[in-house]
């Protein structure tokens, strides 16, 4: 298998493969949702990524929030879909303290976003950590359940 994992092209810094399992092809594309997919799954699969807890928060500020429930929603038709948060849970509240002030959220709203993306959505949401060693990890491992769980059979 070698998968082509499209990413968005306004993406700064696209996510690596190393020490992926199969050798991944990554392709720049204008992704209509989400951040990430596999080439020929663009309409049944798509990933959002959030850079960590600061992002998702100034996402939900009444700043930007229209914008994301528009982008909510669109994930939230797709067949396969994920929001990845690329922090740990436990990071929220020195997140918001790190805020500039208009964009400034409680741990509250922020843990009733979550609760809203993954129940009312039916979006999972996965945190892949801090460090950058963990993230790979995860970010790998999840990689592999899509293609070989997701996507079974279905890539070549």
């Amino acid at each position: 298998m070698k998968p082509t994992i499209l990413y968005d092209d306004r993406e700064k810094k696209p996510w690596k493969f190393n020490g992926f399992k199969y050798p991944v092809k990554l392709v720049r594309k204008r992704m209509v949702s989400g951040d990430y997919s596999v080439k020929g799954f663009e309409t049944v699969l798509a990933v959002e990524r959030k850079s960590g807890i600061a992002e998702l928060a100034v996402n939900i500020s009444k700043q930007d929030r229209a914008r994301f429930i528009k982008c909510l929603q669109r994930l939230s038709r797709m067949q396969i879909k994920y929001l990845l948060i690329e922090d740990c849970i436990s990071s929220i509240p020195a997140a918001i303290k790190a805020l500039p002030v208009r964009a400034r959220v409680t741990d509250i709203a922020i843990h009733y976003w979550l609760l809203k993306i993954a129940c009312g959505y039916k979006i999972p949401v996965i945190w892949l950590g801090k460090s950058p060693g963990m993230q790979q990890k995860v970010l790998n491992a999840f990689w592999e359940h899509v293609l070989e769980v997701d996507l079974k059979g279905k890539v070549k």
